[in-house]
C-alpha cells in the first residue's frame, strides 16, 4: 500500500490561490493514491492559481484545472499525452469535470473510476515510443514550438533545455518544458487572472 501524501505545511496566513491549488491537489491525490496503490505526487513548482500538475506511475500525468480558487466553480482533471507519445495531432487525453464543491473523496473516486481506466491504457500502448530517449528529446522540441505557435514566443534551448519566451502587451513570461508532458510558467503580471486565462488556453490546445 502506498503511503499517504501528507498536506504541505503552510501558513495559512499565506494561503493564496496557488497554495490553495496545491493542499487541495495534494488531499485528493492522497485518496487517489489509497485507490489505486500507487504514487501521485502533486509537482508544486508547476502550481500557478488556478492549476497543477501531478505525477503518477511511470509515465502517468494529470493536470488539475480549478475553475476557481477554493470549492468555487468546478475542477477538471486531464490525462496528459505526452508529446511524442504517438498519439494523433491534437488528440487530447480523458477528462473528468466535476464540482469543485464535491469531497476529495468523491473526486479520487470519480478520477479513479472515470478516467484512469482509458488514460493509462493509451499510456501502455504509447510506452514503445516513450522509452526511446532521443524520441523525448525530439518531443520536448516539439511541445516548445507548440507552446511558441499558440502564446507567440520564440524558443530558446540551453543546458540541454527548451524554453520559450513570450510577450503580450505588458505582460511578459517564459516557458520551461520540463519534459514532454510538463511545463513551468515563469510570468511577470499586475493581473493573476491574465496567468489562468493563458493556463485555460494551453488547456485548450490554442483555441479560443
Amino acid at each position: 500500500m502506498s503511503a499517504a501524501h501528507p498536506t504541505p505545511h503552510l501558513d495559512p496566513a499565506a494561503e493564496t490561490p496557488r497554495v490553495q491549488v496545491i493542499q487541495r491537489s495534494t488531499s485528493i491525490m492522497t485518496h487517489l493514491g489509497r485507490r489505486t496503490d500507487q504514487n501521485w505526487s502533486v509537482e508544486t513548482e508547476t502550481a500557478t492559481q488556478c492549476s497543477v500538475y501531478v505525477r503518477g506511475p511511470g509515465f502517468a500525468t494529470l493536470h488539475l484545472s480549478f475553475e476557481r480558487p477554493g470549492a468555487r466553480g468546478s475542477l477538471t482533471v486531464r490525462g496528459v499525452h505526452p508529446a511524442g507519445s504517438g498519439a494523433p495531432d491534437g488528440t487530447r487525453g480523458p477528462v473528468v469535470t466535476v464540482a469543485a464543491g464535491r469531497t476529495d473523496r468523491f473526486i479520487a473516486r470519480q478520477v479513479h473510476t472515470l478516467l484512469l481506466p482509458e488514460y493509462l491504457e493509451e499510456l501502455q500502448a504509447a510506452r514503445p515510443y516513450l522509452e526511446n530517449p532521443q524520441h523525448e528529446r525530439a518531443a520536448r522540441r516539439e511541445l516548445a514550438y507548440d507552446i511558441a505557435g499558440i502564446c507567440g514566443g520564440e524558443v530558446y534551448y540551453t543546458h540541454d533545455r527548451y524554453h520559450v519566451d513570450f510577450r503580450a502587451g505588458s505582460e511578459q513570461g517564459r516557458f520551461h518544458v520540463l519534459s514532454s508532458s510538463q511545463t513551468q510558467l515563469e510570468m511577470i503580471s499586475a493581473n493573476p487572472d491574465v496567468v489562468c486565462e493563458i493556463a485555460a488556453l494551453l488547456a485548450r490546445g490554442g483555441r479560443r
